[in-house]
Parts: C-alpha cells; structure tokens; sequence
C-alpha cells in the first residue's frame, strides 16, 4: 500500500500545486486503524480526512486505476471541504466549548486501547464518550480525549451532564418505521421501530435516553427490546414478540455480513425494563 499511497500524494498535489498533503494513520471505532489523507489549505483551517483504505482495495482488485482514485478523493474532497474556518478559540476555552458537547456510545471491551486515551463512563457493557459538534450540518466533531478535559478542568461526569442536555438539543433522537425511514408509503403494521437522530450520527445514544424508552413502553405496554444495528442507530421492538437467543444470533450475523467493523456497537440485545426504567443487557 505504500507505493499506492506515494502515488496518490504525487498525483493529488499535481491538483493541489498549492496544498499540504499530509498522510496518517487515524484510530477509528473497535480498534479499526486507517490511513487517512488530509489536504491542508491557506482559505480554512479545517480539512476532512479521506481515508484511502477502500479506494486501495479497489485499485488492488483492478475495479479502478489511479486516474479513477484521483478522480473519486478529489470529488469527496470538493464536496466535503468546509466553506469557514473553525474558531479553535471556541474549543479551547470550556465555557464556550461546552455547550456544543454531545455524547456517543462504543462498545467497551473492543476499545480498550481507544479508551485509555479518551474520558468515558462505562455503562453496562458500553462505553459513554464524548465528541465536540463543530458543525451540524457537515457532521463535523472532535472526539474529546483526555488532554481536552485536563486542559479545561472538567471530570467526564461534568461532561455527561451538559452532553446529556446538548445531544438532546443539538441530536435530538427520531423514531420511525422502516417504510418512512426509506421514504416509501407505510407496509402496513411493522414489529419495531429505528431510532436515530437526523444525521444518522451516532444516533445509538437513543437506548440511553429513558424518558424515550418509557413513552414507547408505555406505548408498547411492554418492555422494549433493544437491537443494536450500529453506533449510529439501534431498533427497538416490543419485548413480546421475540427471543433474545434469536435475536443474538442475528446481530451476529448481521455485524459480520453487513455493518462495518468499526460502527458494530454489540453482540446481543439488551431490553429496557418498564417496571424497573432500566436497560439491561439481555
């Protein structure tokens, strides 16, 4: 991949004579490691990174050549370039930071390395993390690490209270049926329900919301059985019409066949409690 990644740069800053390329390794979600392409300009100080992994694969497996991968980065780029500056001054000092951090859920035990470096709160088999909103509209965040909240002063647990009130501000949580999810008319009477926020970021945050899983049991009347389909939305189904030994089964499969290794959040459901207004694990 070296050789792939040194062509890349040479033929990128041909398009970008005036551009800093900068190439790093970037510790994503679930211990996943890429190597993202950063293009540095003199109009902001802001760049998306454009992760060169699958364009490799492609270029490896002859589904495209190079002119193809300039083509594809250069396009992403364009369309995922900021239009302003970030105003670190904004992140820098807490009382003006704080009020744009939200929170995120990762699973625990395959984060070990990640959470060593990041503040977080466990919570069940899950890890409560913490992430700066930059910019709504573009999903533009900073991943909140250790020396963020050393150099403002906080605890994670001051962090988990404003993040609670800011994702429900700034991410407020959606619940619909698949059919309205993919724009199509309803099916008829459908077993659950997705949760998600509108940028389909992050949105697995709703199983940590109880006054949601309350309205919806109480809705339900019935326990709400929670699947994780990914860090960015979980589905919810009355706890009634399903065994959880079938639905571990499926989220296996489903994690393996279908979701990105690094936006798996868990292995198995986990069943928010009417009774006792809790989540379990199942």
């Amino acid at each position: 991949m070296e050789k792939f990644i040194e062509k890349v740069v040479e033929e990128m800053q041909k398009v970008y004579p005036d551009a800093k390329l900068e190439v790093k390794e970037v510790n994503k979600n679930n211990g996943i490691s890429l190597t993202g392409l950063i293009i540095r300009t003199d109009d902001t100080n802001m760049s998306p990174t454009i992760y060169l992994d699958p364009y490799y694969e492609n270029y490896s497996e002859g589904e495209m050549d190079m002119a193809d991968v300039v083509e594809r980065i250069c396009k992403v780029y364009e369309d995922a370039k900021p239009s302003t500056s970030f105003d670190v001054d904004s992140f820098a000092n807490y009382e003006r930071a704080k009020s744009r951090i939200c929170l995120k859920l990762i699973n625990f035990e395959q984060n070990e390395a990640l959470l060593g470096q990041i503040p977080h709160i466990k919570w069940l088999d899950l890890a409560i993390c913490f992430y700066y909103l930059i910019e709504a509209e573009e999903c533009a965040t900073i991943l909140v690490r250790n020396e963020h909240i050393a150099r403002w002063g906080v605890t994670p647990e001051q962090l988990l209270d404003v993040a609670k009130e800011n994702t429900a501000k700034l991410m407020p949580i959606q619940t619909m049926s698949l059919a309205e999810m993919l724009g199509f008319p309803p099916f008829g009477e459908e077993p659950f329900q997705i949760a998600t926020n509108q940028k389909k970021l992050y949105g697995a945050c709703a199983m940590y919301q109880d006054s949601l899983l309350e309205d919806i049991a109480n809705t339900w009347d019935d326990d709400v059985t929670i699947i994780p389909s990914s860090v960015h939305e979980v589905l919810l189904m009355p706890s009634k019409s399903i065994e959880n030994n079938t639905l571990t089964n499926l989220i296996g499969e489903v994690n393996e066949t279908e979701v990105d290794d690094q936006e798996v959040l868990s292995s198995h459901p986990y069943v928010y409690k009417r009774e006792e207004g809790e989540v379990v694990c199942a």
